[in-house]
């Protein structure tokens, strides 16, 4: 019985898990999401750097225009090749599904 709701609970658990979007992060807790195609960062890595008054690092992607985040620090990606949805970048062809972010078109 026990060894059965220990069973039952890992399989929850590790369903949770796999609901997830694959893909790992690079050095900035950045990736691109296979299954949707866009990219994005978790955490706040970028967020802090513009709060900080410094460029982001590096150009992450195509999608990601560095003089325009200088210029205004309140976004945190501008969007130079797709469309802002929530804090990442889609294809201007999708439809967001988020809310407002802090990301721009750019």
């Amino acid at each position: 019985m026990k060894a059965s709701l220990i069973l039952i609970l890992f399989s929850v658990l590790l369903n949770f898990n796999l609901s997830a979007h694959s893909g790992r992060t690079n050095s900035y807790g950045c990736h691109n999401n296979h299954q949707t195609g866009d990219y994005h960062c978790h955490g706040s890595y970028l967020k802090k750097e513009i709060r900080e008054g410094r460029k982001p690092s590096s150009a992450l992607d195509s999608n990601f225009n560095e003089e325009s985040v200088a210029e205004n620090q309140q976004c945190c990606r501008v969007c130079s090749v797709g469309k802002a949805c929530g804090d990442s970048c889609i294809s201007r062809n999708e439809t967001c599904h988020k809310g407002a972010g802090c990301a721009c078109d750019g």
